[in-house]
């Protein structure tokens, strides 16, 4: 929460990232931090067959890129509005629009928009990719295996654990526990293992 942010720091989280980025980078940071996505679960046909059109002609539809164009849908339009988009634009071109994002994209600002759009997509998807890269290969990635467990064990983590299963065959909480120890897994065990009411 901003709030929090700014009574911990001194300082406003907005203006913290407006200093710490650049260019469309910054841009999408800051229109997600203003948070003005829609809510609306049922959307309209038409606009979201508008927007996969404007987003063409932002991107693979002209020369250059209109990045301001895809921040705006990225950041404003609800989680259903970009599922039904991402239907429309593949329809409309055949592509997906995470091809359009590759093709105009690159860098910083590409990674997020592709974050953007998997979590509004398949949030239980993303974040069981997001444990799978922490504990993948030599080592593991505390940090990030943390954030992911602490943030989403009293919201989702039963659909995380399903995705996890779907996507490699294999049990999250098996993966954590074989890649940590003591009582940092016991801690990481019960907080995929609880049961919360």
């Amino acid at each position: 929460e901003i709030s929090v942010f700014e009574k911990t720091y001194g300082k406003s989280l907005e203006k913290w990232v407006k200093s710490e980025t650049s260019f469309n980078f910054k841009k999408c940071l800051v229109s997600l931090l203003q948070a003005n996505r829609s809510m609306n679960t049922v959307p309209n046909p038409s606009m979201c067959q508008n927007d996969a059109q404007i987003l063409y002609k932002a991107g693979e539809g002209r020369l250059g890129t209109d990045e301001e164009t895809f921040i705006r849908s990225f950041t404003q339009r609800s989680a259903a509005e970009m599922e039904m988009i991402c239907k429309c634009y593949q329809q409309l071109r055949g592509k997906s629009l995470h091809h359009a994002i590759d093709k105009e994209f690159s860098g910083d600002i590409q990674k997020l928009l592709h974050t953007i759009l998997d979590g509004l997509l398949d949030p239980s998807g993303y974040f069981a990719k997001r444990i799978r890269e922490a504990v993948q290969g030599i080592g593991t990635n505390d940090s990030k295996l943390v954030r992911v467990i602490v943030s989403r064990c009293e919201v989702d983590m039963p659909n995380i654990k399903m995705a996890y299963r779907q996507l490699y065959g294999r049990d999250i909480v098996a993966d954590i526990r074989s890649d940590t120890s003591g009582d940092y897994k016991k801690i990481l065990t019960y907080l995929l293992t609880r049961v919360y009411l």
